[in-house]
């Protein structure tokens, strides 16, 4: 019995009820009186916090009010730092597109047969030391430069075929010896023509290389529009410059037997789109 009587006075004293009076103070009169118990007060200020809580947050979470939240980024910036994030992510995909490009340039110039699709597949590259050899043309060669020159320039007299927007003409009149093959890793086509056959330009644009190598010999390289890239190798003579613009059908090499990948005199053709090997007997019509 005597271990009861707290607890029974700890309950009554919460359901002890109070009364609050409120009396005029000229007339004594009583205005208003408010009865209540210990229990009922704390029970129903909690319910009070409680509510103001959950509207305080929903004031917060649904309106401008978030941005002065200690700690949270205003919109405009989070919206600045996404914006940011995608072009970040376009320049790393141009830049490595643009490595890729570039080392495919290198590789063909090098003769290398490796060719590059993005970053993450870039191999050792070959380069050429071209110190100690002497580009000056022959006598032989100054003449037959001139009278090619001097011939009439893009003659139509071969067979083309259109695509998309453009019109390839066949660098050379001659015959198909070797055909493009992506799993030999021959990027090119290799055409058999007369001896000081005239290699044309399969479209307008401009030479971006006009140089020799031990391996692929005299080589002329053309960026034509739409991110095409032609290439013209073992020729005996260039007829052109880096930095010339020449025209669709327009000479700019002498067919030839140099440099030591070469079995006889040909044109290795080679063709190039958006930085990757294509077959040109898909474009041009020999």
């Amino acid at each position: 019995m005597t271990n009861n009587k707290p607890r029974t006075n700890f309950f009554q004293l919460l359901l002890q009820r109070y009364r609050v009076v409120i009396i005029a103070d000229n007339s004594l009169e009583e205005r208003m009186s408010i009865r209540f118990s210990i229990l009922k007060f704390f029970t129903a200020t909690l319910g009070i916090l409680i509510f103001v809580v959950f509207v305080t947050l929903f004031i917060v979470t649904n309106t401008s009010l978030s941005q002065y939240i200690p700690g949270r980024s205003k919109d405009d910036v989070l919206k600045s730092l996404v914006a940011l994030t995608i072009q970040a992510d376009s320049l790393q995909a141009a830049l490595n597109k643009r490595d890729a490009y570039l080392n495919n340039i290198e590789s063909v110039l090098s003769g290398n047969d490796s060719f590059f699709i993005n970053k993450n597949s870039l191999n050792s590259k070959g380069i050429v030391a071209l110190e100690n050899i002497n580009f000056e043309a022959s006598q032989e060669d100054s003449i037959l430069r001139v009278e090619v020159e001097n011939e009439e320039r893009g003659a139509l007299n071969y067979a083309v075929k259109e695509s998309g927007h453009f019109v390839f003409f066949p660098p050379v009149y001659g015959y198909v010896s070797d055909t493009f093959d992506f799993q030999k890793k021959h990027f090119a086509v290799d055409l058999v023509a007369k001896k000081n056959s005239k290699v044309s330009s399969v479209l307008a644009g401009t030479v971006v290389v006009s140089d020799w190598s031990s391996e692929v010999g005299y080589v002329i390289g053309i960026q034509h529009k739409n991110n095409y890239l032609s290439f013209y190798k073992h020729n005996s003579i260039l007829l052109k410059k880096v930095g010339d613009f020449v025209d669709a059908g327009e000479h700019i090499a002498v067919i030839g037997n140099s440099g030591e990948f070469s079995t006889g005199p040909h044109l290795h053709f080679e063709l190039w789109h958006n930085g990757s090997p294509v077959n040109p007997l898909d474009y041009i019509k020999f």
